[in-house]
């Protein structure tokens, strides 16, 4: 997989500087991320704990389930209610595995301009005993990017509605064919237009590209995952 990492903006608890890492690292290691973003202290804390522990999980484990099950068992051990959606994924040259607890689907945008979703999402992490989460296994082909974005993307607030999986598929199949850089910064503008001044959200988005042939691309087995999503406390 050709790598190509961007960021939206974001309000969240470091959520830029994850992203920022995450470019960094589907080049150059194999670690694991998942993404928490939040407000206040139990959410910085929430992160801590899910940023750290996953990446201690790859280390010793491949499969996105289980490192999901092991962060559900993280979370239930703490005080309180700790609910967050996380999306899990390994690379592996040309496709990817994905485990999903609640997190918006990832988009795969082809150059022709036509948007298929990745379902399969399992329950959030931290709220029942007993939960599975199953794993997908996705090609992404030349001609192909893989998005994946946080539901403040989504849930972003206009003059009378929300931004919309509608309107997400729309700027995208207008935009295929670019870029990962160029896809985002026309989803980041679209976003920027859209919101109504004062009604900021946390939003963040990551775009993957098979590379050329001939082009560097992942070593088979090599795995980054990529997690985001939206952590409630209480």
């Amino acid at each position: 997989m050709g790598e190509l990492v961007q960021r939206l903006g974001t309000g969240g608890v470091g959520l830029a500087e994850i992203l920022d890492s995450l470019a960094e690292a589907v080049t150059i290691r194999n670690p694991q991320y998942h993404i928490v973003t939040g407000r206040g202290v139990e959410a910085a804390a929430m992160t801590s704990l899910v940023r750290h522990g996953a990446r201690l999980l790859s280390t010793r484990e491949r499969s996105p389930s289980r490192i999901l099950a092991s962060l559900d068992e993280a979370l239930r051990e703490q005080s309180g209610l700790s609910l967050c959606t996380a999306l899990c994924v390994r690379l592996e040259g040309d496709r990817f595995v994905m485990g999903s607890a609640g997190h918006p689907p990832p988009l795969v945008v082809r150059d022709d301009g036509r948007v298929r979703e990745i379902g399969g999402s399992g329950p959030l992490l931290g709220g029942w005993e007993g939960s599975a989460w199953e794993e997908r296994t996705v090609s992404v082909q030349e001609g192909e990017t893989l998005l994946m974005y946080t539901d403040g993307v989504t849930d972003t607030r206009g003059d009378d509605e929300r931004f919309g999986s509608a309107r997400l598929r729309r700027v995208l199949a207008e935009h295929a064919g670019e870029g990962p850089r160029e896809l985002l910064a026309a989803l980041e503008a679209a976003l920027d237009r859209f919101q109504t001044e004062g009604h900021s959200d946390d939003t963040g988005a990551v775009a993957l590209r098979p590379a050329l042939a001939g082009a560097h691309t992942a070593r088979a087995g090599e795995h980054a995952s990529v997690g985001a999503g939206e952590s409630l406390s209480g």
